[in-house]
């Protein structure tokens, strides 16, 4: 599935919606506490290749906001984000056709998520009118808030849980959307533009500092696992199906089924442990501070 959106004067757009409504419905984004931070209301559209993939691209393109500037003829005046969500089907029968989704079981879902992000400007070298001026003054203030969230990031190298270094997501709705790309569970690649040019030299030096910043940050993103609570509610729509056609369940469900409650066994065994060792934690530091201010009150 694949979606396309913009941001637009810090306003997010769908570029796979109508013409009529393409530019003057502004998306919401919501928060999700397994997913993360999406767009509510934006399209999805299902593809099954590479062609199908292009053909939403270009329609997305061409809708996209652009500008002529004193230094680009279709200056780019948003920020594009396309996603695609990759899901990963197997269903144990090898006879059972590939299009019966009921008999289907999604295993491993990954989203890949492309940001072209619109050039920051000085205003001096762009047009004068006030909608491009306005425009400039958006595209700079996100982008310096992704830097500023870049810099945070390359701060905490120690991935330290008790940290206190606070990372301005919510700063713009670009670093709010791309808060788990940036600093969650992913691998995240930047590709820094740059222009030989000697007119540009501070902003080529401004765009390497940048990167230089973005490839000190240090992510271990765990490996990817099936989850066992979406594979229970499938292994209980297994059931319902089984006892629908009355036909005996199979041995390998079963297996399967045991095979995933020993899972979720295990993975609740890590988060007793882990947050055990948070309020033990937390516990030291209280008694340290009780002890500072004991001696503080003997002192006085």
């Amino acid at each position: 599935q694949l979606s396309f959106f913009q941001i637009y004067q810090e306003n997010v757009y769908d570029l796979l919606a109508e013409k009529a409504i393409r530019n003057k419905q502004a998306l919401p984004i919501r928060e999700d506490p397994v997913e993360g931070p999406y767009v509510e209301g934006a399209i999805r559209r299902t593809v099954k290749d590479v062609n199908e993939v292009l053909s939403v691209i270009r329609d997305g393109v061409r809708a996209r906001t652009t500008r002529s500037t004193t230094q680009n003829q279709d200056s780019s005046r948003s920020h594009a984000i396309l996603q695609l969500l990759i899901e990963q089907r197997l269903s144990e029968d090898p006879e059972i056709s590939r299009d019966s989704p009921s008999l289907q079981v999604v295993n491993r879902r990954s989203l890949l998520t492309l940001v072209d992000l619109a050039g920051s400007e000085r205003l001096l070298d762009s047009n004068t009118d006030k909608i491009s001026i306005d425009e400039v003054k958006v595209i700079n203030t996100s982008i310096n808030a992704l830097g500023s969230c870049i810099a945070a990031l390359s701060k905490n190298k120690s991935n330290n849980p008790f940290s206190t270094n606070h990372i301005p997501y919510r700063d713009s709705k670009l670093t709010r959307l791309l808060s788990n790309s940036l600093g969650g569970n992913a691998f995240t690649s930047i590709c820094a533009c740059l222009s030989p040019g000697f007119t540009q030299y501070e902003e080529t030096l401004s765009t390497l500092a940048f990167a230089a910043r973005a490839i000190t940050i240090q992510k271990k993103p765990p490996p990817v696992e099936e989850s066992p609570l979406k594979n229970r509610q499938s292994e209980q729509e297994s059931f319902i199906l089984a006892k629908e056609d009355l036909t005996p369940l199979s041995t390998s469900a079963i297996d399967n089924r045991n095979e995933f409650e020993a899972l979720w066994e295990q993975r609740e065994r890590k988060l007793i442990t882990k947050y055990t060792e948070i309020i033990s934690h937390l516990q030291r530091e209280l008694a340290k501070k009780s002890l500072i201010i004991a001696d503080l009150e003997s002192r006085l």
